[in-house]
């Protein structure tokens, strides 16, 4: 979309906003080596967050429990929101599919699945978004100890 500025010149906001993404997205191409560092997890919200260093560069990924009807975890790379005035989210990392699933393997060692929405099989309840989050962890005892494994000083996960 183009509009007119004070200087009489036409601004053209999406190619303003390529420009930013070139400069500002950082794509790998290959990643050699992969470390999970500053590891955070909560109960409620079944969220956390934790540092990737990825061949050397460390990078902020979001990690969630709640997004996924299936119950597993997902992670997410840094993303800017609307660069340049555009009511949109970029994600600030390019790099091979399967790293992000990569990282979810990992990470499911430690953090169990919530039970998935839908009809749980072994009740035979109806498991709903609003439900307590207490309620859908599958091994509560297995999260209170990777969270307190992730709180002791130097802990790390080394993905490849």
């Amino acid at each position: 979309m183009e509009e007119a500025n004070k200087g009489g010149e036409r601004f053209d906001r999406s190619a303003t906003v390529r420009k930013w993404l070139a400069e500002n997205v950082v794509i790998i191409e290959e990643v050699n080596s992969l470390t999970l560092k500053n590891i955070t997890f909560q109960v409620d919200p079944y969220t956390g967050a934790f540092d990737a260093v990825i061949n050397g560069t460390e990078f902020p990924f979001k990690v969630s429990g709640t997004s996924n009807a299936n119950g597993r975890i997902t992670v997410s790379p840094p993303i800017v929101c609307s660069p340049c005035g555009v009511p949109a989210s970029y994600s600030l990392l390019e790099a091979p599919k399967d790293m992000c699933s990569e990282i979810c393997k990992r990470l499911e060692e430690y953090i169990p699945p919530l039970i998935p929405l839908g009809l749980d099989k072994k009740t035979g309840k109806i498991v709903a978004y609003g439900d307590p989050i207490s309620d859908r962890i599958t091994d509560m005892p297995k999260v209170l100890k990777a969270i307190t494994l992730f709180q002791q000083d130097g802990f790390t996960i080394k993905v490849k």
